[in-house]
């Protein structure tokens, strides 16, 4: 499932993607989905908690909003 800007579309990717935790090391990595920091629907303590979930979990740190709105 596509991740969504909101808390608990985010929380279920993550816990989605550690069932294939084993993946993440040399030559590949766990992919929860996009970052939906910026985007305007989640809160700043969200979004932190976002970014440090996809950082532990060695996902690729893709963001996913306009950068120019960032």
């Amino acid at each position: 499932m596509d991740i969504q800007d909101i808390w608990l579309s985010m929380v279920n990717n993550f816990i989605k993607s550690q069932e294939s935790r084993f993946a993440s090391g040399v030559g590949g990595w766990n992919d929860p989905d996009m970052l939906e920091i910026g985007n305007g629907n989640m809160s700043p303590d969200e979004e932190k908690t976002h970014f440090a979930l996809w950082a532990i979990a060695k996902a690729p740190l893709l963001i996913g909003c306009d950068l120019n709105n960032l």
